[in-house]
């Protein structure tokens, strides 16, 4: 079973986070996923095509507040994806899974979300912070 750990950030603002273990595949959230309105997504993104004199090329991605989120290599035939919405957030991903999720613009190196998403009311009621963990 897949566990994500909810951080609840408490209504008066205090410091003391409430942890609380969340099912993301319970049968009640995938019940409101499948009742949710569907989005499209908008957000643009950049992408660098490594190429093979590039060799290899890592790549870190950070929180806002500078935590270390992931490390990763991008390989020749990789894609540097750069999330324009999220601070300049950098990923990795296999050129035919980006074509995939993508479409060029007119502006170079810019590309277009293919894809749509539901989503959710927070059930928390206030700011909630999502930190996962793999069991």
């Amino acid at each position: 079973m897949s566990m994500e750990k909810l951080q609840f950030n408490s209504p008066e603002g205090g410091i003391e986070p409430e942890y609380r273990d969340f099912d993301a595949k319970s049968p009640d959230v995938t019940e409101a996923l499948r009742a949710a309105p569907l989005f499209e997504k908008f957000t643009l993104v950049e992408a660098s095509f490594v190429e093979k004199g590039d060799g290899e090329v890592p790549i870190t991605t950070k929180l806002q507040d500078g935590t270390v989120e992931t490390t990763n290599i991008a390989r020749p035939g990789d894609v540097i994806v750069t999330n324009r919405g999220s601070g300049g957030e950098q990923y990795v991903t296999k050129a035919e899974t980006f074509w995939s999720k993508y479409d060029k613009t007119d502006e170079e190196g810019v590309f277009a979300p293919k894809g749509k998403a539901r989503a959710i009311r927070n059930p928390a009621g206030h700011p909630i912070r999502i930190q996962t963990r793999v069991r």
